[in-house]
């Protein structure tokens, strides 16, 4: 029998889901196809779809090439900015 992993917490998997569809539109709103992303991100198609529905088992490495292809690489370092802890004075 197969070992489950550990259980994400429903807040995470709303934001990955999230994340994901925007992703999803995102893309033809650049006019690109799965298959140019997948080509350009240097992974299958099978993960930009796993990438679209937000799938929390996608390294989070894959989301930043996808980002990267569509042009938003530093948008993730907003999301690091937000995520740092705020010095106590």
């Amino acid at each position: 029998m197969q070992k489950k992993g550990p259980r994400n917490y429903p807040v995470d998997e709303r934001r990955t889901a999230d994340l994901g569809e925007r992703l999803r539109l995102a893309r033809p709103r650049r006019k690109l196809s799965t298959e140019l992303v997948s080509q350009r991100a240097r992974f299958s198609r099978t993960t930009l779809y796993k990438i679209e529905r937000g799938d929390v088992a996608v390294t989070i490495g894959a989301y930043l090439r996808v980002l990267a292809v569509y042009g938003l690489s530093g948008d993730h370092l907003l999301l690091e900015a937000r995520l740092r802890p705020t010095p106590n004075v």
